[in-house]
């Protein structure tokens, strides 16, 4: 989905730079934690890091177990998705005092205790949340548009004593996230996907011509298909409450605007 993907994006891009983790911010990268068979914790990173995922996403339904505030088959909708943010530092992630010669945690100088690598996560946790609300950073401010609420956090915190020692914070945000465009769809000029893509073309990124390529030509579409992709509708069903064209002239269609300026006009 293309909205989760932009998320991951703008979280990844919001916070590269902007905390003690430096530029260490990975999109999905599933070993910069990981649980192995034997139950212990490892990391494959020789720094503190930021690691971006998106989880779980889930639809709102009704006491019928109906799907509730969605088009007959809207798959382009986000629903509630869980972005979560992991962090984490192990007692190996040093460098060494040049006047005092004493091995200090990256990022805070301080010597790699227990407690030293708990404050080191919280001070990471904070700096966090401060980077996605900040008005000045304009992929914070991408971040929070995709989103209409954010319906619930979640905090975790992870270690393991065993071999070189670990610690670790999950922050799990669930928010309303954005539908994706419909392929073919006009984008709106102050609409959140048009910033999004300015910002992506302006920094050069990587993904850019895939999103547009996944977005569309909004010219090469009639409406009426847009508009079947929108809500999913089968031809029999869009022909049934006369929301497609009869069927000879199902290859064509009006312009729509020229006809409701042609109603304006006889009102």
């Amino acid at each position: 989905m293309l909205s989760r993907l932009a998320l991951r994006i703008c979280t990844v891009e919001a916070l590269r730079g902007n905390t003690q983790m430096a530029d260490n911010v990975l999109d999905s990268q599933i070993t910069a934690l990981d649980v192995a068979g034997d139950t212990m914790l490892r990391t494959d990173q020789d720094r503190p890091f930021i690691a971006i995922y998106t989880d779980e996403s889930a639809i709102s339904r009704d006491k019928r177990g109906e799907e509730s505030d969605m088009e007959i088959r809207a798959l382009h909708r986000s629903g509630v998705t869980d972005l979560v943010i992991e962090f984490g530092i192990t007692a190996a992630m040093t460098d060494i005092d040049e006047d005092t010669g004493e091995s200090r945690l990256i990022g805070i100088g301080f010597p790699a205790t227990d407690a030293n690598m708990e404050a080191f996560l919280d001070i990471a946790a904070a700096q966090i949340v401060s980077v996605l609300n900040d008005p000045e950073n304009e992929w914070s401010e991408l971040w929070r548009r995709f989103s209409s609420r954010i319906v619930g956090i979640v905090r975790r915190r992870t270690s393991d004593s065993s071999g070189t020692r670990i610690a670790a914070h999950q922050i799990i945000i669930s928010l309303d996230l954005l539908a994706d465009p419909i392929l073919g769809q006009p984008l709106s000029s102050g609409g959140t996907y048009s910033a999004f893509l300015a910002k992506m073309e302006a920094t050069g990124h990587p993904w850019l011509e895939q999103f547009k390529n996944l977005i569309g030509d909004a010219d090469k579409l009639t409406r009426t298909h847009t508009q079947r992709r929108f809500t999913g509708e089968t031809l029999f069903e869009a022909r049934a409450i006369a929301d497609f064209p009869p069927v000879p002239a199902e290859k064509t269609e009006p312009d729509f605007a020229d006809i409701r300026i042609n109603e304006i006009r006889s009102e």
